[in-house]
């Protein structure tokens, strides 16, 4: 696609986190980030939806400025618009600055929670699931530890490796098989 996509945007709005509460609505927006914008066909095949599902859910992130209309592409005999998401990543806003918004920041994690035990039970169930050897593709972990600031560091420093393999991935190379990863690293209350 032409246009430049931003890497990040920070949600300030409460109509933005009402639609990124939608699990449908956050998928089809970090899918067409993935793509670089995207037909609404398009999007739908690589969600395993209908078209038609998602008409709603675009025209809501459009209205909320999450997406925009960035012109049609010729598909077969018809037109389709064109949509471009704002960015390449959402950054949520933080307690501290906009105490406001915390109860729909909670409804998207909420919503995001939802997805991962969708996804951990569809993944743990899969007749592709390996749970041992050098091609395993399925880790569960979860609990509290213990870290001091050094440790800390290091793990962050491994998650951003991790997400910098992650980012540059291109999707259907050959080779490559799609693998799903949802990681938390949050404080504790004592």
């Amino acid at each position: 696609m032409a246009a430049k996509i931003k890497k990040k945007y920070a949600v300030e709005r409460r109509d933005q986190l009402k639609a990124l509460a939608s699990t449908i609505r956050f998928d089809l927006f970090f899918e067409l980030a993935r793509l670089g914008g995207a037909t609404i066909r398009e999007v739908a095949e690589r969600l395993g939806r209908s078209p038609a599902s998602l008409y709603r859910h675009m025209a809501l992130l459009v209205e909320c400025d999450l997406v925009r209309v960035e012109g049609t592409a010729n598909k077969g005999p018809a037109k389709a618009d064109v949509y471009m998401p704002v960015a390449h990543e959402i950054l949520l806003p933080k307690s501290a600055d906009h105490p406001e918004l915390m109860g729909d920041v909670a409804a998207v994690l909420r919503a995001q929670c939802r997805n991962c035990e969708d996804e951990l039970v569809s993944g743990y169930t899969s007749p592709k699931a390996r749970f041992r050897g050098v091609r395993r593709n399925l880790y569960m972990v979860n609990g509290v530890t213990w870290l001091t600031n050094a440790e800390l560091r290091e793990v962050n420093s491994l998650l951003n490796d991790v997400y910098a393999i992650l980012y540059k991935a291109e999707p259907w190379r050959k080779g490559t098989e799609p693998i799903g990863i949802t990681l938390t690293v949050r404080p504790i209350e004592k």
